[in-house]
């Protein structure tokens, strides 16, 4: 079952996942940030590369890819930001 608040996407996982973690595109379908990219002279997401992100209101943050498994499931930590998301992680 779908909820209202639910968007069905008939896409393959592989291309939804290289979709969400190119930072060049993000701002194409993140309606919550002003800035991404990769930082640290990384030019594709992956495992230890880190990824800058600024919202809207400001804030930004720096995670770390600590897991990074395409087209299933990557996971990042915090590495820098302002202290409510110090404890940050999302997978």
């Amino acid at each position: 079952m779908v909820d209202r608040n639910s968007t069905m996407i008939a896409a393959e996982p592989r291309w939804l996942f290289e979709l969400t973690q190119d930072d060049s595109r993000r701002l194409e379908w993140d309606p919550f940030l002003k800035e991404a990219r990769l930082v640290g002279g990384a030019e594709r997401a992956g495992l230890d590369v880190r990824a800058w992100c600024v919202a809207r209101n400001g804030l930004g943050m720096e995670t770390n890819y600590i897991s990074f498994n395409p087209p299933g499931v990557c996971a990042v930590v915090t590495t820098r930001g302002p202290w409510l998301f110090r404890s940050f992680s999302g997978s």
